[in-house]
C-alpha cells in the first residue's frame, strides 16, 4: 500500500489545485460518509486506540523508569500514539476515498474548474 502524505502524492489529485483538492476531498468524502456510514468512526479508531495504547505505555513507563513528570510523559507517550494511530487512519481513509474521487472528477469536471 503506497504512503499518501500530500495531495500530490494521490494520483488522482495529482493535476489539480489546492482549492480543487479540498473540493475533490470534501466532496468524495461527503459521498462515501453516505453510502458508508461508519466509515467516519472507522477512521477516527486507529487514532484513539493508538492514543490509549501510548497512554497506558507512558504510565508503565513512568512506573519503571521516571520518577518525576509522570503525567508529562504519558500524555506525551498518548499524544506519539494518537498521531502514530491518526496516520494510519487517515491512509486507510485516503484509500477507501480514491474510487470517489475518481467518480467526482468525471461526473464534475466543470465544478472543479470553477473552483480553482
Amino acid at each position: 500500500m503506497p504512503i499518501y502524505l500530500t495531495n500530490a502524492t494521490v494520483p488522482e489529485l495529482s493535476g489539480f489545485t489546492a482549492a480543487q483538492c479540498r473540493l475533490i476531498r470534501r466532496k468524495a468524502f461527503a459521498t462515501l460518509c453516505h453510502e458508508r456510514p461508519s466509515v467516519r468512526v472507522l477512521a477516527a479508531l486507529p487514532g484513539g486506540v493508538g492514543g490509549g495504547i501510548g497512554f497506558g505505555l507512558g504510565v508503565l513507563l513512568c512506573h519503571v523508569a521516571f520518577a518525576q513528570h509522570r503525567m508529562a510523559v504519558a500524555v506525551v507517550c498518548g499524544m506519539i500514539g494518537g498521531g502514530v494511530g491518526g496516520f494510519i487512519g487517515g491512509q486507510w481513509l485516503t484509500e477507501q476515498l480514491r474510487p470517489h474521487l475518481r467518480r467526482f472528477i468525471e461526473e464534475h469536471r466543470d465544478e472543479i474548474t470553477r473552483a480553482a
